[in-house]
């Protein structure tokens, strides 16, 4: 576990009861080491629980090795954070992902995610190789160094904050293509990934945590969603 990531998520709970209401809060620290509540893509290479930690080894840039949240739950609008480093770089432009309102119909979806030197936030229509309203900001991705990353999907905009900072956002209003809700997954491909912390926030997600599911944890659905605004101390997103 990475518990200075952990120990942020702790000082954000603190803020919820003022803006929210019965937003469902889902939390997963992986010290339990397991898939309770993951489903892992099925061209996943290598997936491992190593000291309270995911560790994702991927070799294919282009066949991601991910997991699906919550048995593959489809969901609109919601808010995540998590921590992420890369230690290895095994392909070229290796990444890591949020990848989410995902429609394997129509093979488009959504993400926000790490590359070398930049950050994107972007449309996806993978069977074409196109990403429709791509987002590029400049940043280095160092190596064996943990990001704190929240992404914020609302309606057909997407914002991004890396170690609390607002990095870029998404206007898609103007766009048809971008699926209505879908499935969430976090990931990467051509790297060494570690992963940490994740949570998740929205009126579609089950409470759960600190260690994700358990024997006796409700997937309820929750009531409102979060005032995420507030949370980011009343920046306009």
């Amino acid at each position: 576990m990475r518990k200075a990531g952990f120990c942020f998520i702790l000082g954000v709970m603190l803020f919820l009861p003022a803006c929210l209401s019965w937003a469902g809060i889902f939390r997963d620290d992986f010290e339990d080491g397991d898939y309770e509540g993951w489903v892992p893509n099925p061209k996943a290479e290598q997936i491992a629980w190593k000291d309270g930690e995911v560790v994702i080894t991927d070799t294919d840039r282009h066949t991601p090795t991910q997991l699906a949240f919550n048995y593959e739950q489809s969901l609109r609008d919601f808010t995540a954070s998590f921590d992420c480093m890369m230690t290895k770089v095994l392909d070229n432009s290796p990444y890591i992902w949020l990848f989410f309102r995902i429609n394997d119909e129509d093979s488009i979806g959504a993400f926000a995610c790490f590359l070398p030197h930049e950050l994107w936030i972007s449309m996806i229509k993978w069977a074409v190789n196109q990403y429709p309203g791509v987002v590029k900001i400049p940043f280095t991705t160092e190596l064996n160094r943990w990001y704190h990353a929240e992404v914020m999907v609302k309606g057909k905009t997407v914002s991004m904050w890396v170690d609390g900072k607002l990095k870029g956002k998404a206007d898609w209003t103007s766009w048809k293509i971008l699926p209505e809700s879908g499935e969430v997954v976090i990931g990467g491909g051509g790297a060494e990934i570690h992963l940490d912390n994740v949570v998740l926030i929205g009126e579609e997600v089950p409470d759960a945590g600190p260690s994700g599911f358990n024997s006796t944890a409700v997937r309820a659905k929750g009531k409102l969603a979060v005032c995420w605004a507030s949370l980011k101390g009343g920046q306009d997103i």
